[in-house]
């Protein structure tokens, strides 16, 4: 989920309500890919599509989902505060 609007192949969706952990409510309304950049140590940069980004105004920062990532055939760790996909 994603509060830019930047997203390619994007098309407007019927309000979707989703439910934030503390209870808030709040909707997507499109839907679309995401092209962003995961720096690697400094020295390289991989570029990966994030693929059905949903699109969502009132959300203060970008979502990932881990399970998406994993289901995608990418590894993700946690470990020293850091997260590493």
């Amino acid at each position: 989920m994603s509060p830019y609007h930047h997203l390619t192949t994007f098309e407007n969706i019927s309000p979707r309500p989703i439910n934030a952990t503390n209870k808030t409510m709040f909707h997507a309304t499109g839907i679309g890919n995401m092209h962003i950049s995961i720096p690697n140590d400094n020295k390289n940069t991989h570029h990966i599509i994030l693929k059905g980004m949903w699109y969502c105004q009132k959300l203060a920062f970008m979502l990932i989902s881990i399970s998406h990532c994993d289901k995608a055939g990418y590894l993700v760790t946690f470990k020293d505060q850091k997260c590493t996909i």
